[in-house]
């Protein structure tokens, strides 16, 4: 018996005990039956949303087939549209149409800079082909400015623009091949009738081996200039090779009175060329005749 328990009598003392163990034992029994209380109400809960589940996919079925319009049961919730702000608009457009915008805005530039150059760009009445290494390379502009003084307004743009393209023909092996490329290509255009050459930078007479094939570096003027004595016969200032193009008047406009004499206009021969047709370099042809008989008045050779 414990100290305390020593001053309680054996009858209470016994009495407290059971009374004890009563409380103890219906405070179990309380804590069981609230638990199985609690799994029962949790299994019908559980049973009770399975049916309800069971019924509202029924009544889901029966709306998608059309057998009912509407349901007690399942409520078609309202969708409230969020209502973006500029910026927010702004930030998903560009999120979904990035690359397109990307590309669009790309080829918009690409587009305007094509039609503004178009549209600004000077386009030539007549085309002058220089080959010469003489010098006359370093005075185009007063070449184009000499040649413009007997050209027309040709294409109607309200001004008279003669193009004169160098390529000079030199022993520099690079810059001809480069040269030789740009000569090729105003070859293959029916608007390039008259060409400048030095004296010596062309053989009149094309060099062919056994095979047929030009033996010279500068095969490309081989057979393609019209001989214009049969135009002029009996003018000096016109040879096998073309019009000596080395008049006082010509030097006067050139600022350049020390001018080398071996300077020739030629002019080809109207062919089917491969940027367009004879009939066009026929005319073209005309036209650039009428302007060398100028040239040739103007520096008193006609």
């Amino acid at each position: 018996m414990s100290e305390y328990n020593k001053y309680i009598p054996e009858d209470d003392e016994a009495y407290e005990r059971r009374l004890y163990e009563e409380q103890k034992a219906l405070a179990n029994k309380n804590t069981e039956e609230y638990k199985k209380a609690q799994r029962d109400a949790q299994r019908k809960r559980e049973e009770e949303r399975r049916k309800q589940l069971a019924q509202d996919k029924i009544e889901l079925m029966k709306l998608k087939s059309g057998v009912i319009e509407e349901s007690e049961t399942i409520k078609e919730e309202e969708k409230v549209e969020r209502v973006l702000s500029f910026k927010e608009k702004v930030a998903n457009f560009f999120y979904h149409y990035k690359i397109p915008v990307i590309v669009g805005t790309a080829f918009s530039i690409a587009l305007a800079f094509i039609v503004y150059d178009t549209v600004t760009r000077r386009k030539p009445d007549m085309y002058v082909l220089s080959t010469c290494n003489n010098g006359l390379e370093f005075r185009t502009e007063a070449l184009q400015d000499y040649f413009e003084q007997f050209c027309e307004d040709l294409n109607d743009d309200g001004e008279v623009y003669v193009q004169v393209i160098t390529a000079p023909t030199t022993n520099d092996f690079q810059a001809n091949e480069g040269n030789q490329a740009k000569i090729l290509t105003q070859l293959q255009m029916d608007k390039t009738i008259i060409i400048l050459t030095s004296d010596g930078n062309y053989n009149l007479e094309s060099k062919r081996d056994e095979n047929g094939l030009y033996t010279e570096d500068n095969y490309v003027f081989a057979d393609i200039f019209d001989d214009l004595r049969k135009h002029y016969p009996d003018n000096e200032s016109v040879d096998e090779k073309g019009y000596h193009f080395d008049g006082d008047s010509l030097k006067e406009a050139l600022g350049w009175e020390e001018m080398p004499d071996n300077v020739i206009l030629s002019m080809r021969k109207p062919v089917r060329a491969l940027g367009g047709s004879y009939k066009k370099m026929e005319k073209n042809y005309r036209i650039a005749k009428d302007v060398l008989e100028q040239i040739m008045k103007d520096n008193g050779d006609l």
